[in-house]
């Protein structure tokens, strides 16, 4: 199991028995600190060992990979910016302070500036994973838009572009808007395997849109199928019945 620590800015790794409770109290792993003892770093100490502010994650159990989305304690200033570490979490591999394997969204691990690219991301991201397609979902929140990478393990690489943009018409745009194609502040995601669709939490429109996500549909500015929390894809009232969100 998978803890992100915000207060001390690394995930702790816990076992877990075969009924799901846990094999000890105490994390067997500290991935982002070099020990059970270190705390949050500032910005001069980011590396490829280092997390500072670590938020959502998701882990690919086909290639034993954790996909974790790393912020800066700075997230009000001007210019920072988040990025997705990816690491290495075989039983026979994983170790406390190890190294990530690749950066997504960052040209390197020592960057964490705003960006608007396909391979730049901005700031207060989510992420799902795709494990039979390969993919990685990440919401870009100040970007207003929803990106895809192709995460194969012969394609991934470090600093990569990604794929496809959901919520704007091209990878460097960047208005929010209310309507079947555009999105205010993605935030969490959730990805169902079983019928290939992704569930955005569209936070600044008080909604969530539901994608057909599957390979040889999904595309750049697709139309979402379904929405959640309004009665139509041109409302974003804020609601407090058993039928939308606020």
């Amino acid at each position: 199991m998978f803890v992100a620590g915000n207060g001390n800015g690394r995930v702790e790794v816990f076992d877990l028995n075969n009924d799901g409770t846990l094999a000890q109290p105490t994390a067997t792993y500290i991935l982002g600190k070099p020990s059970e003892h270190a705390r949050r770093t500032h910005a001069d100490a980011w590396s490829e060992s280092q997390t500072e502010f670590p938020g959502a994650l998701a882990v690919e159990h086909s290639n034993q990979r954790l996909f974790l989305v790393d912020n800066t304690t700075g997230q009000s200033l001007p210019g920072r910016g988040s990025q997705i570490m990816v690491f290495d979490i075989h039983p026979d591999r994983i170790a406390t302070g190890a190294d990530v394997l690749f950066i997504l969204g960052q040209p390197d691990a020592n960057t964490k500036t705003s960006g608007l690219a396909a391979n730049h991301v901005g700031r207060r991201l989510g992420v799902a994973v795709d494990e039979a397609n390969q993919r990685l979902f990440v919401s870009d929140g100040s970007n207003n838009r929803v990106l895809v990478f192709n995460i194969a393990p012969d394609r991934i690489a470090t600093g990569m572009a990604a794929s496809t943009v959901l919520g704007q018409e091209d990878f460097t745009s960047r208005e929010p808007g209310l309507s079947i194609r555009r999105m205010s502040r993605p935030g969490s995601l959730a990805f169902s395997p079983k019928d290939e669709r992704l569930f955005v939490s569209d936070n600044g429109n008080n909604r969530v849109l539901v994608f057909d996500a599957a390979p040889d549909r999904l595309r750049t500015f697709s139309a979402a199928t379904d929405v959640m929390g309004q009665p139509d894809f041109e409302t974003a009232s804020p609601r407090t019945d058993m039928r939308g969100f606020a």
